[in-house]
């Protein structure tokens, strides 16, 4: 209830500030990826991880292939809110962290290194950095605004664009039921 909501429907670090661990067998030492990354990377991993490639239309990059090979990871966290009208998408750069809400179509601007807790909405007193996160995000996550969001359903139910072999994978993994 930090930000007066139950559950994890929100956008705010307490929610999205998970620490991930992943033991690679072929790995022999450990490094940490400093920079925040979204959870939908975490389907890419895993499936990249045991040599299946991402669904067509799905979110997310390969976490170890992109560190493996150097490359600069955006800051990208989206989480369904409710039900599928009701998304939003939130994306960190340096100190300022932009929220948007698309069933709102609040925008909210932190400066998260001086308000760690998110309570100083700076959205009103800054709109040009508004607009400018709020075009990255929408590149970084590969959508056109809130409507393309809104659309967007990671695996649709049946997961679609997948072959066998990969829903049993998934399955396995226990991203999909029977």
């Amino acid at each position: 209830m930090e930000h007066g909501r139950l559950q994890h429907s929100q956008l705010y670090e307490e929610n999205l500030g998970i620490p991930l661990i992943i033991r690679h067998p072929e790995q022999e030492h450990g490094f940490r990826v400093k920079s925040p990354v979204s959870n939908s990377d975490l389907l890419a991993t895993l499936l990249g991880l045991v040599g299946l490639e991402s669904p067509v239309g799905g979110m997310g990059k390969n976490l170890w292939q992109a560190v493996s090979a150097g490359s600069l990871l955006p800051a990208v966290k989206t989480v369904p809110m409710g039900n599928r009208m009701e998304r939003g998408a939130s994306l960190r750069r340096g100190q300022w962290k932009l929220i948007v809400e698309c069933s709102t179509e609040r925008r909210e601007l932190y400066d998260v290194v001086r308000d760690a807790a998110e309570r100083d909405d700076l959205a009103s007193r800054r709109p040009d950095l508004v607009r400018s996160l709020e075009a990255d995000l929408w590149s970084a996550v590969g959508r056109e605004n809130c409507d393309d969001l809104r659309q967007w359903a990671p695996l649709g139910g049946a997961a679609r664009g997948i072959d066998a072999d990969q829903e049993e994978a998934l399955k396995a993994l226990g991203y999909l039921q029977e």
